[in-house]
């Protein structure tokens, strides 16, 4: 669905690549997890899958055909991925939830009557249509993740990429995400999200990637990864709770 090949990326005040010769593929109707520490580059690759950074060196490409930076390609990119960050309120930009919802759709040039069909119905989706009048500063932080999913989702995405989607979540709050992220993957969207909630991860994810200094240093199912303790213990990452506690029984 989507390939990454030997990508490099040097932040313009740094002399070292956060991206350092990362390869990847992504493939269709799957569930993915990327972990590793602070600094080991999810962000970025996030962005760059994304399209909003283009690789110093490397090729994204989808289908076997290579992502291009011109307006009008990019475009297009942003539609078929969709990206969720970390922090919802640098993707808020309305003053009501459902003007949030219309913005993107707005810039794409859509019709009045597409534009208020695909509202109505996400509000449903994402359970917002008591909110839709709602001024969105005044949101709480799981519903304004709620929000910037559901603005992510509106314009349809074939794959959605999310930032710490369940960080600073109370557990009610987590729960909700998570079954919404349930939801959007039933509909047949492909996921790939970054986190350090490993015990989370284990669960959902069928595929696991773990970054480390801009490299991909291990891959494979849940199940396959975290049995690799002595890699992960120099990657200084733990394993799942559910682990521990099954291996304390053996």
């Amino acid at each position: 669905m989507i390939e990454f090949e030997n990508l490099f990326y040097t932040y313009p005040c740094s002399q070292k690549p956060t991206i350092n010769n990362l390869s990847l593929h992504i493939k269709e109707g799957k569930r993915y997890g990327l972990i590793g520490n602070n600094g080991s580059g999810k962000t970025t690759f996030l962005r760059l899958a994304n399209g909003l950074y283009q690789p110093s060196k490397g090729v994204v490409s989808s289908y076997g055909k290579p992502l291009k930076y011109d307006r009008q390609s990019l475009k297009l990119w942003y539609q078929r991925v969709g990206l969720v960050f970390q922090d919802p309120e640098q993707q808020l930009v309305a003053t009501t939830v459902e003007e949030d919802l219309s913005y993107g759709l707005c810039n794409l040039g859509k019709s009045n009557t597409e534009i208020s069909h695909r509202v109505t119905q996400t509000l449903q989706d994402f359970n917002l249509e008591d909110l839709a009048h709602f001024p969105v500063n005044y949101l709480s932080l799981g519903q304004k993740k709620r929000l910037a999913i559901a603005d992510v989702m509106i314009l349809k995405p074939k794959i959605l990429l999310l930032d710490e989607p369940t960080a600073y979540l109370d557990p009610k709050q987590r729960k909700e995400l998570i079954k919404q992220l349930e939801h959007i993957f039933q509909e047949g969207t492909t996921i790939l999200l970054a986190t350090h909630d490993l015990d989370f991860i284990y669960r959902w994810a069928d595929w696991i990637f773990v970054m480390d200094r801009g490299k991909i240093a291990l891959q494979g199912t849940p199940d396959e990864v975290f049995e690799q303790k002595e890699i992960l213990e120099e990657l200084d990452l733990d394993i799942p709770l559910e682990l521990k506690l099954s291996k304390g029984k053996k």
